[in-house]
């Protein structure tokens, strides 16, 4: 049996003896071996977990191609634990279609790979409480794709996957095999030196060492977290110097900002800074995304308004154009395209969708099983998008498709995608709606002309009016076409009868 670092037990579970020092305690890497399930539970460390507010799924860069291969660690997975030869999408040799894989924390055989999830026994929310918030990020890396223990990533059915979440071992335990499933629990937090709460270590010390009988357990190597692990790497990936003083080598996303500024696609700030966690608005996306397809292209120009509140003079005009020629945005139904609005997580997903669609099939099929807040708006995005690896949900099973998506999010999302795809150069295949015509002024009605009277001839005098005003008005009816016929006006001023009631 491997000597374990011995830990005193306390109040039913243990503690060390000095856990005054950081979780990432300084083991050397053990040789694979066995030992008791109290004995490993006595070599973990016992404390309180971290707070989970910092934690973002992105910042584990899971599914990568660790050996090279070409094939992603899900695609590994698959292929590990299939019981038949698989067969695949594409003649890549990776995307797999079928096989046959038993679930075996619900008894579920599955013959469709979309049917299954590649779980984190250990979910990633869970490391990151435990010890993985003070890993580096190729630490984070190696655990979220490690293939070296068979326990670590599970085939499982999607939605048991799903109700499961980000939970550890004392909130949720699955409906069959819970010794094994305890087991690796087990294994995988000694083997990343990761700690335990009380009450989940209570719960290892009830379950797997009284309930299910103190098995031996078949140890591999410590990864050995008190030192950088450095997964397997392209040996062209590029290196980056320290471009803004805002993104350190230490932060998670240096290396996609880094990409992002060498591709182009934008820089950062008159004061050197990138501001990765100021917000991506939908009008910088655009640019970005002409950029990314235009490496080194002069912007387009905006000849025409097409959107109502985008005027030919906002400096993202002439790329908002050009993503709605493209069909890769539309806009809103008001005419409007909202370009200050930040863009979120579910508009990441489809617009990305739609773009790698213009240069091969991208099929958007809803999976509304893949998370738990994701129904109808722009469902057949975000599965592709998690199919493709891009980015994931969330640890409680959620995508958080309203999101606002940061400009270092950003940076990976794009970075994520170059890796998979290529650039591609859309084709303007939507016409933009036609310029509205100017309004012109209507032209007043004249008014209509008067219909000539009859002459009627020197047949009245003043005396047949009562009044000044009666005799006028008879005298202006005729007096434009005969002139003063009837003799009205005696001293020719065009003022009629001046001596009935009301003359002037």
């Amino acid at each position: 049996m491997r000597q374990l670092n011995r830990r005193r037990k306390v109040g039913g579970f243990f503690v060390a003896f000095a856990v005054a020092s950081s979780p990432l305690l300084p083991i050397t890497a053990a040789q694979a071996g066995t030992a008791s399930a109290d004995d490993v539970l006595a070599d973990v460390v016992v404390q309180s977990e971290n707070n989970a507010s910092s934690y973002d799924r992105d910042l584990f860069a899971h599914w990568s191609d660790i050996d090279g291969d070409g094939c992603d660690t899900r695609a590994e997975v698959l292929m590990r634990d299939t019981r038949v030869p698989v067969t695949y999408t594409s003649t890549n040799g990776c995307t797999v279609s079928t096989g046959d894989w038993l679930s075996m924390y619900d008894g579920h055989p599955w013959t469709a790979a979309s049917d299954v999830d590649i779980d984190h026994l250990v979910p990633l929310a869970e490391a990151w409480e435990s010890g993985a918030s003070s890993w580096t990020a190729a630490q984070r890396e190696a655990y979220a794709n490690d293939l070296t223990f068979a326990g670590a990533l599970v085939v499982m059915t999607d939605n048991l996957n799903q109700s499961k979440g980000a939970r550890d071992a004392a909130e949720w335990l699955p409906p069959q095999e819970q010794c094994t499933y305890l087991s690796d629990w087990l294994v995988t937090k000694w083997r990343w030196n990761l700690t335990m709460d009380p009450v989940e270590a209570q719960v290892l010390e009830n379950k797997l060492v009284t309930d299910c009988g103190n098995p031996s357990l078949a140890l591999p190597s410590q990864a050995g977290t008190s030192s950088p692990i450095v997964p397997a790497s392209n040996p062209t990936t590029p290196t980056y110097q320290q471009l803004f003083s805002d993104v350190p080598a230490s932060h998670n996303f240096f290396a996609s900002v880094g990409w992002l500024a060498a591709s182009g696609v934008t820089g950062g700030f008159g004061d050197g800074t990138f501001r990765p966690n100021a917000p991506v608005t939908r009008g910088q996306f655009a640019a970005f995304l002409f950029r990314y397809s235009n490496p080194g292209e002069r912007g387009p120009a905006c000849t025409r308004q097409w959107f109502s509140d985008v005027p030919k003079s906002s400096s993202f005009c002439g790329y908002i154009t050009w993503l709605a020629g493209t069909g890769i945005s539309a806009g809103y139904a008001d005419g409007t395209f909202r370009s200050s609005a930040p863009i979120s997580r579910g508009e990441i997903a489809a617009m990305l969708q739609r773009y790698r669609a213009t240069a091969a099939p991208a099929r958007a099929t809803c999976d509304s099983r893949r998370f738990t807040d994701v129904r109808v708006a722009f469902c057949g995005s975000i599965t592709w998008l998690a199919d493709t690896n891009i980015t994931g949900g969330y640890g409680d099973g959620s995508f958080r498709p309203n999101l606002s998506v940061n400009r270092g999010q950003f940076a990976a999302f794009l970075d994520r995608y170059n890796r998979i795809f290529e650039p591609s150069n859309p084709p303007i295949v939507v016409s933009p709606p036609p310029e509205p015509k100017p309004t012109p002024t209507p032209k007043p009605t004249p008014p209509p002309k008067p219909t000539k009277p009859s002459n009627p001839g020197n047949s009245k005098n003043c005396s047949d009016f009562s009044t000044w005003s009666s005799a006028q008005s008879w005298f202006n009816k005729y007096y434009p076409y005969y002139g003063d016929v009837a003799g009205l006006d005696r001293d020719g001023d065009r003022i009629a009868c001046e001596t009935l009631p009301g003359a002037p």
